[in-house]
């Protein structure tokens, strides 16, 4: 069974860098892209809409486009709104992180083989570190890894609670 693919639109980027984080693809657009735009872009790649936009999420459904509509205010509280349409915890053992910036998939790669320019100490301290091949952004679990450690925990533990309806 294929993951889910989302869209979040201009008033869920949060959500989108989570979702990435958790290994999901999902697009986040610009501001730029009106309704339709929107819409066709779920409809020709398959991809769930979650938006906060009222007017946006009954089109989609109209239109018969999976949408979530997000009510959440904190990031958890969102999380919440998604998984009561689809238990991500199916998914995320399985997938790879992706790059917070543009969706690409992450590479494992050891530090001592990049060819971009890194930190001596993240060479001598990190034995991997994950490379985005599109952007060249690298990512490693420095301190703040505890924190990212401890959200993913919160937002897995959401789909032992919620059933799945869409996937």
């Amino acid at each position: 069974m294929k993951p889910p693919k989302f869209l979040a639109d201009h008033m869920n980027g949060d959500l989108a860098r989570w979702l990435r984080i958790l290994g999901f693809d999902c697009l986040y657009p610009d501001k730029g892209l009106n309704d339709k735009e929107i819409y066709n872009l779920c409809v020709r790649e398959g991809r769930i809409l979650l938006t906060r936009d009222k007017e946006l999420h009954s089109y989609a459904l109209r239109k018969g486009i999976k949408s979530i509509f997000i009510t959440g205010n904190t990031l958890i509280e969102k999380f919440e709104d998604i998984y009561r349409e689809v238990n991500l915890n199916k998914y995320i053992e399985k997938l790879t992180p992706r790059c917070t910036i543009c969706n690409e998939e992450l590479k494992r790669i050891d530090p001592k083989n990049l060819k971009t320019k890194i930190y001596k100490d993240i060479i001598e301290r990190y034995n991997l570190v994950y490379y985005c091949p599109r952007c060249d952004k690298i990512y490693w679990e420095g301190s703040h890894w505890q924190g990212i450690s401890k959200t993913v925990s919160k937002i897995k533990s959401l789909g032992n609670k919620k059933n799945d309806k869409i996937m």
